[in-house]
């Protein structure tokens, strides 16, 4: 978990949450096509303060999971790999 939390840190500025969700959830064996699961994830990050963008493209997993007006884009800093960390934590 932590070495994934590590690589977001030093990869692209901007993730999307889905892309975000899967990885990371898989990582705590967790099932990542539960969509309500998913929402809670995303309802966290809000009540966290994360800005969530409006992801200005399709994840190709949204349609398939039914998720289409739910994927969101969000700047990853020591912010919000915090809020992942304690999200994801045992």
């Amino acid at each position: 978990m932590e070495e994934s939390l590590r690589e977001f840190g030093r990869g692209p500025p901007f993730q999307n949450t889905l892309s975000l969700w899967s990885i990371l959830s898989r990582k705590k064996g967790w099932n990542w096509r539960d969509v309500n699961s998913y929402k809670e994830f995303v309802d966290f990050l809000e009540r966290s303060h994360i800005k969530l963008l409006k992801a200005p493209y399709g994840h190709p997993l949204a349609r398939s999971l039914g998720l289409q007006g739910l994927t969101y884009t969000i700047k990853i800093d020591k912010g919000s790999i915090d809020v992942l960390r304690d999200y994801f934590s045992d």
